[in-house]
């Protein structure tokens, strides 16, 4: 491979704005609003400067040009990212704590070693401007997936046409690549309405701005004369066009049309800008760009783009980045981080002599092999984080009510977990055997939110020490029977799973059943992110609405009832405003969403929880086979609420139970279910350890 393509520092003080821009919106998106299209430039650049990287050269078959640009590419691309990924993992370990917040860490972090990390994101529903992306800091290297993939179709669209008389070979190219850039422009519209986190991350609908880079390149000769003959006032004119273009762009914040049309602008902008730049690059507006500052930025942008991200969700999850001074300390440690990769891996790895030592057939598959071997050592990293990291939260069994293994029993059961799908309804079964005595003639359904998998601990218990099948169904965010508002005015998810749900309880329920309703039915102060919903005045329910809610619930329960089986609604627990597993640690406490503190007054979350108590009140004194629990009183005795007791987490975050909650509130769930269901079986009062 002898061809050297051209230097245009140019184009390095154009990667300079990207990555500067990607950076201040990633800082805090009010910086700079549409700043995110950074990405799309680079895109732009990426298929300009990849196209150049071969022209001119001449391969003997596909198999050599693959195996030359692969390895060029590996060694441009993967020792920095390798690097990035690795640190990141194991800071990341210790202290950054295992929650929904963070759960597609590891997922996102082990696809990036291997250009997957988009596929995952984007078959996770996870958008890109979610909350939960913002404390990934593996999410940005989606954009690394979309180019990697890319490059490994780039050599078969490049090379049949080398073959050919430069002319016809240049003509076919554009028309191919063009035709696959519109194919792709229009399916990028078309998953923007229909599943836009399709369009957002998967390469099918980002080809076309890559696929935008190649052909300016490979139409080069057709355009450049035109620009150069310009006069300067008609060049100044283009190139501010461009500029222009690029500055709109940024001043376009998140919508529904991004990246369809929305990316457009950038696009169109950025090619404007690197025709002119190509063209005359001594011209007064070009040679700008590629002064010492932005050039050298330029040169080090791969790396300061894979530092910045990891570096601010470090601090988002740690100190915050919720004031200037912490903002800039974040802007200056990954710019640090970024010299250090640009010096110590990236410019080694470039000079790095490997075809005198491997082969192309060979440096591939070793590289692969090093590659992979690096992704199950950070595989085992992530698998042992509990003990491996630094928060208070390792101690998992009191954190997460999800996290114990095996727990004693009065009874000896064994408890044995299946993921099952009855009647379209997901449910995940534990069912005890081996059981020294008799079984329990009835199931409990757990139905609810996230907050009847919250129980998980305290029902897993109850089924090893009763011997009853537990079945749990939880929507995230749904409510059965939420009583704050009629369903119909909760949105289409929830409304359907009030169906299927329903109908499936009616189908499947038997005398001696008791089907538990936990729930998260006050307005939710705080969640994992810090946010704060409005003081909880929109969403319990209006004296005028209790009725219907009521009528509505006992529409709902009727079936049930009516076959023998008994409703067991949970009443609200505390709420709180700030989640506990972000800020009990040396190194969150002082984050901004610790502020408001880990305590509520009684008064007051009594007071909010009344309507919602009213409505269980009422339909108890309908159907006596209907019941309230509540936990209130156990787990706030006091006037004072508090997340902690005895140096122990009540709660996980601001509302779902911890392992210690759950283990609180066992021996009374246990002794008050068991007597519902008519048992003989005494309950075991105290938590099993």
């Amino acid at each position: 491979m002898s061809a050297k393509a051209r230097y245009f520092a140019g184009i390095d003080g154009l990667r300079a704005v990207a990555v500067l821009s990607v950076l201040l919106y990633h800082l805090h998106e009010s910086f700079l609003p549409g700043g995110y299209f950074g990405v799309d430039i680079f895109f732009v650049i990426s298929g300009f400067v990849v196209t150049g990287s071969v022209a001119g050269a001449r391969f003997d078959s596909l198999f050599q040009f693959q195996g030359h640009f692969y390895a060029r590419r590996i060694v441009r691309i993967m020792p920095a990212l390798v690097f990035c990924l690795v640190v990141t993992a194991v800071v990341g370990t210790l202290f950054i704590p295992s929650s929904w917040l963070s759960n597609m860490l590891a997922k996102t972090g082990l696809a990036a070693f291997f250009g997957g990390s988009n596929i995952v994101l984007a078959l996770n529903n996870d958008e890109y401007f979610s909350p939960r992306a913002a404390f990934n800091p593996f999410v940005h290297t989606w954009s690394l997936g979309v180019e990697e993939q890319f490059y490994l179709l780039f050599p078969i669209l490049i090379y049949f046409f080398h073959h050919e008389r430069p002319g016809a070979k240049t003509t076919r190219a554009v028309a191919v690549i063009s035709a696959l850039s519109v194919i792709s422009f229009a399916l990028c519209g078309l998953l923007t309405w229909y599943r836009w986190e399709y369009a957002f991350y998967l390469i099918p609908a980002r080809f076309w701005e890559l696929g935008a880079g190649v052909v300016l390149y490979l139409s080069m000769n057709a355009w450049a004369p035109h620009i150069s003959a310009l006069s300067p006032q008609k060049y100044n004119l283009g190139f501010i066009t461009g500029l222009l273009l690029v500055a709109v762009s940024f001043a376009i914040p998140a919508t529904i049309f991004s990246p369809f049309p929305a990316a457009l602008v950038p696009v169109a902008g950025t090619a404007c800008l690197i025709a002119f730049i190509v063209a005359q690059p001594e011209r007064a507006l070009p040679a700008k760009f590629a002064r010492p500052a932005p050039v050298f930025v330029g040169k080090i942008s791969y790396s300061l783009y894979l530092w910045h991200w990891p570096t601010f969700v470090l601090f988002r999850w740690t100190v915050g980045l919720d004031q200037i001074q912490t903002c800039l300390a974040a802007v200056a440690i990954a710019a640090l981080l970024a010299i250090a990769s640009y010096e110590i891996v990236e410019q080694p790895a470039r000079k790095f002599q490997w075809q005198k030592r491997l082969s192309v057939a060979k440096f591939i598959p070793a590289s692969l092999a090093v590659v992979l071997v690096i992704t199950g050592a950070t595989a085992a990293v992530f698998k042992y984080k509990s003990k491996l990291t630094l928060s208070v939260t390792g101690n998992t069994d009191v954190w997460y009510p999800l996290a114990r293994k095996s727990v004693a029993s009065v009874k000896d059961c064994r408890i044995v977990r299946s993921d099952v799908v009855e009647g379209g309804v997901p449910l995940t079964v534990w069912k005890p055997t081996e059981c020294q005595g008799a079984l329990s003639a009835g199931i409990v359904y757990v139905v609810g939110d996230s907050h009847a998998s919250a129980y998980t601990t305290m029902v897993r218990q109850f089924a090893l020490d009763t011997g009853t099948t537990v079945k749990v169904y939880s929507h995230e965010g749904c409510a059965f029977i939420p009583l704050d508002r009629p369903i119909a005015e909760h949105d289409s998810d929830c409304r359907k799973s009030h169906q299927v749900i329903a109908q499936y309880l009616k189908d499947a329920i038997k005398p001696h059943d008791l089907v538990f309703l936990p729930s998260l039915r006050l307005p939710r102060f705080g969640n994992q992110w810090g946010d704060i919903d409005g003081e909880g005045k929109a969403s319990t329910p209006a004296a005028q609405n209790q009725a219907a809610v009521v009528a509505e619930a006992m529409q709902l329960l009727a079936p049930i009832t009516q076959l023998g089986a008994r409703v067991e609604f949970e009443a609200p627990k505390p709420i709180f405003r700030t989640p506990p597993f972000r800020c009990s640690d040396w190194f969150n406490r002082d984050n901004a969403v610790c502020a408001p503190g880990f305590n509520m007054s009684r008064q007051d979350l009594e007071k909010l929880r009344t309507p919602i108590l009213a409505a269980m009140t009422e339909l108890t004194a309908k159907n006596s086979k209907i019941s309230v629990w509540d936990p209130f009183p156990l787990l706030c005795p006091d006037q004072t609420c508090t997340s902690f007791r005895d140096g122990k987490p009540l709660f996980f975050d601001a509302d779902h139970l911890s392992g210690f909650g759950n283990d609180l509130l066992y021996g009374n769930f246990s002794k008050n279910t068991l007597a519902l269901m008519g048992s003989t079986q005494s309950a075991n009062a105290e938590p099993s350890k």
